[in-house]
């Protein structure tokens, strides 16, 4: 009788550990009650957390007001992004994710000699971000 307990106490155990393996990963993709998809970067079961998706662009402004691409921005991102592309980084937060950029211009606008301001322009996709929808983060370049 013993052994019959032991046999369905690990059977338990197993039956319990794959609800989990299929609950956990569901709960975190789909909002409760509705059902609705979340945005969730692909891993298993409990360690899959949600990306915030947003588009970001890149550019200098002159103080007419005038944008243009940043020369030379290959040098400092190892492939830069294309107009309007979604972008989904392993960062979790969208602070972590504007830090990011923010400190990415800052960086360039201390080695550019002319007088532009470096603008990371963001639109934030996904219903889970917390705060404006649109924002623009700037450093001023040398000459400024």
């Amino acid at each position: 009788m013993e052994e019959r307990g032991r046999r369905r106490l690990i059977g338990a155990g197993i039956a319990a550990w794959l609800a989990l393996q299929i609950a956990v990963p569901l709960v975190r993709k789909f909002e409760l009650p509705s059902l609705r998809y979340r945005h969730a970067t692909y891993a298993w079961a409990m360690f899959s957390r949600p990306a915030e998706p947003f588009t970001v662009e890149l550019y200098r402004r002159n103080s007419a007001g005038r944008r243009e691409p940043i020369p030379g921005l290959g040098r400092f991102v190892s492939s830069p992004p294309a107009p309007g592309a979604r972008l989904r980084i392993p960062y979790r937060s969208g602070p972590e994710i504007e830090g990011w950029f923010l400190s990415l211009i800052e960086h360039i606008a201390e080695r550019s000699d002319a007088d532009w301001e470096y603008v990371a322009a963001f639109r934030w996709l996904g219903k889970e971000h917390e705060g404006p929808r649109e924002r623009e983060l700037s450093a001023a370049g040398r000459g400024r």
